[in-house]
């Protein structure tokens, strides 16, 4: 058995947020990649001085699409962490691996507990990294990420020799 005891803290939540941000902006990159590109054939294919003024518009949308939408993701990502009562330094998180399945349970102190069960069959992947494990669930937004400063019980290498033999090719090194 494996155990990973960790807090919920900002510190956490930011090392999660910018995974998803590094995502989102990629997409949002790409939106505003597509629009100015769009703007530019309205131009260059113009049949009037309403379709440059089109083409300047989207150019000008594409522009601001990115920082607009980057802006918006953050806003909504501290509201949504400012409100949850899972996220704080007084949030307990506890990992258990044993032979049948990983066990998450978070506690507040003196208000709540909470925790749920995952097969390993529904590990999609386990990211191995110089300093923490990513867990994906077969949910694909849904991912854990633990320090491996936070193995209370067990070793790093046994850990992922453990997890070699539970999800076999599933288990990626990363460097």
């Amino acid at each position: 058995m494996f155990i990973f005891e960790t807090v919920n803290d900002k510190k956490y939540i930011k090392k999660v947020q910018r995974k998803a941000f590094k995502k989102l902006s990629w997409i949002y990159i790409i939106m505003s990649l597509l629009l100015i590109t769009f703007g530019i054939l309205a131009i260059v294919f113009k049949d009037n001085n309403n379709d440059v003024n089109f083409g300047i518009s989207i150019i000008v949308f594409g522009c601001l699409f990115t920082p607009i939408c980057i802006g918006l993701s953050m806003f909504i990502n501290f509201s949504i962490t400012k409100a949850s009562p899972y996220i704080g330094d007084d949030v307990k998180v506890t990992l258990t691996f044993d032979e049948n399945a990983m066990n998450l349970e978070i506690a507040k102190v003196n208000s709540f507990e909470n925790g749920f069960k995952v097969i390993y069959d529904f590990i999609k992947k386990v990211i191995v990294e110089k300093n923490s494990y990513i867990i994906y669930t077969t949910n694909t937004r849904q991912y854990y990420i633990l320090d491996k400063s936070c193995l209370v019980q067990g070793t790093t290498e046994d850990f992922e020799s453990f997890l070699k033999d539970k999800i076999g090719p599933k288990l990626i090194y990363k460097n």
